[in-house]
């Protein structure tokens, strides 16, 4: 029996791509026999994990600094004994790494989500697994293995473009695109919005966040903030493509939630997507982001056709049973090596 113990720091206000793919994981784990999964979080995730996890409710709007925080998480780990501790994300890992002290005999792998600077935790962990291949040349020098994130077949509603069109006020006749996601800086969905003003194409973008005064000022009748939505699979079904226009990602579950539908995807070469996307549906930062979107939006038909490896590979590679595979095997080397 291999006890894991997931750490996972984020402060409860929001459920983004990392804590679904914590719980996505974590779920998946504990089906696996002789796999004993205990999960430290903020309260408001417990909904997301399986009854049969054993979930520890962790303050963590405190912030990484606070000496309650890591005194909390300490003693709760060391009251589950784990084999392994997984901390996913930077202030999980910072956490992990501040009471290695105080856990001796448990090991220590962390998850980097992200393509932010490599944090400095990730020197006193015995294993670091990155969620794509541009994630793992961004962790440089650290050592670090690729794990991937899972992505789960959907069988929930979907919409068709017809009836999305209507609800929006849209002309179905014209090309639409999806955004999803934080209405955040990072993002850029300001200059997306931008990019849109002048063409024969609808977008809309589903999410909340600090931004929307802002990209409030740059709706327009074929433009549209669609606010959140759950499911919001069911509105891509609708959709000729998927639009990613960061200035940054580790590696978009948005992305794999469209590819896994056979939507296509187009995206600026952030980690994943790069090594995801056929070069048709790459977005090049050098050149006019209008006039390439222009192009794009008047054949969707042949994004469809380029993106059909795409949607093969996601449906196989992304499988929950291959992620989970991976990282048991991950988890197994390191409990080896101990022992060596």
């Amino acid at each position: 029996m291999i006890r894991i113990a997931m750490l996972l720091a984020s402060d409860g206000n929001a459920i983004g791509g990392m804590e679904k793919q914590v719980a996505l994981q974590a779920n998946y784990l504990q089906r696996t026999p002789s796999v004993e999964i205990h999960v430290l979080a903020h309260e408001a995730y417990a909904h997301l994990f399986d009854a049969s996890i054993v979930f520890h409710a962790l303050h963590s709007r405190r912030s990484r600094n606070s000496l309650k925080l890591l005194w909390d998480t300490a003693i709760q780990i060391r009251r589950i004994a784990p084999d392994i501790v997984h901390a996913h994300g930077d202030k999980a890992s910072t956490l992990l790494s501040r009471i290695r002290r105080a856990l001796p005999t448990a090991k220590r792998v962390a998850t980097v989500h992200g393509t932010k600077r490599a944090s400095a935790a990730l020197r006193s962990m015995d294993r670091i697994f990155a969620v794509s291949e541009g994630v793992r040349e961004a962790l440089h020098p650290f050592s670090s293995c690729t794990i991937g994130n899972a992505i789960e077949g959907y069988q929930g509603p979907r919409l068709d473009k017809q009836a999305l069109c209507q609800r929006f006020g849209l002309n179905p006749d014209w090309t639409l695109l999806i955004a999803a996601g934080r209405l955040a800086k990072v993002k850029r969905y300001d200059s997306l919005m931008r990019a849109f003003a002048n063409l024969q194409a609808n977008l809309l973008i589903f999410g909340e966040g600090p931004m929307r005064p802002t990209l409030q000022k740059l709706e327009r009748d074929h433009i549209r903030l669609a606010g959140y939505m759950d499911p919001v699979q069911s509105a891509f079904a609708a959709a000729d493509g998927l639009i990613i226009n960061s200035e940054r990602e580790g590696l978009s579950l948005s992305m794999l939630e469209a590819l896994q539908m056979g939507v296509p995807v187009i995206s600026t070469p952030v980690s994943g997507a790069k090594g995801l996307l056929p070069d048709a549906c790459l977005l090049d930062p050098q050149q006019d982001l209008a006039i390439q979107l222009a192009e794009k939006c008047r054949q969707p038909e042949r994004l469809r056709q380029h993106s059909e490896p795409s949607f093969e590979k996601v449906n196989s590679h992304y499988a929950p049973d291959r992620v989970v595979a991976r990282l048991l095997n991950y988890y197994h080397d390191v409990l080896e090596n101990e022992s060596a």
